[in-house]
């Protein structure tokens, strides 16, 4: 959508022949700014370009944060993720830390990154690379706790069978989220 700021988007929207209500506009949830710009230094004898300006974040109706924006005299990003409300609550519904889900977006940027350096620009090609990243994070992950020394023990069930448990070590962390998940079960012969 067309408008120079998100405040003008917003008014655009309340307005006909849209006429979305203001209760719905938090459901956007964030708005980037795109705009042609002229770059700090040409690219491929290209002065001009397009660059996302500003994220914000809608937390209300003419209620938004920023979060992000581009810097005209370097073209980089700079960014606030630990000011985000978003990711707060996303860090919240995941069970990890802030910390963890920083390294998280550090990690995946670094890789996207790579893709442009290695010049993997076929939607075929990124897609099986991006799908190849989670497969190896979760790898990793698996990894990580798979080298825990389990402890042994038994427990006896309702029809008196005694079946063998494994659970995590007292003290254990889990990798992902940071949290002790020592005593856990791990598995036991009914899931075997």
């Amino acid at each position: 959508m067309h408008g120079d700021t998100l405040d003008h988007i917003v008014k655009r929207l309340n307005s006909p022949p849209m006429n979305i209500d203001k209760v719905y506009i938090p459901l956007m949830n964030v708005a980037l700014h795109i705009a042609r710009v002229e770059l700090p230094a040409p690219k491929e004898g290209i002065r001009f370009g397009r660059r996302v300006k500003t994220i914000m974040e809608i937390k209300d109706f003419e209620d938004y944060k920023q979060i992000s924006y581009w810097d005209p005299n370097k073209d980089t990003f700079k960014i606030d993720i630990e000011g985000s409300e978003m990711f707060k609550q996303i860090a919240k519904n995941k069970g990890v830390t802030i910390d963890y889900l920083v390294e998280e977006v550090k990690s995946r940027a670094a890789y996207l990154n790579q893709l442009v350096q290695d010049d993997i620009r076929d939607q075929r090609q990124v897609a099986n690379k991006v799908l190849t990243y989670y497969e190896d994070k979760r790898g990793e992950e698996l990894y990580a706790r798979s080298k825990m020394n389990y402890v042994k023990s038994y427990r006896k069930l309702r029809n008196g069978k005694k079946i063998t448990v494994w659970r995590y070590p007292k003290g254990a962390i889990d990798p992902k989220t940071g949290k002790n998940i020592g005593g856990r079960v791990v598995r036991d012969e009914k899931r075997l």
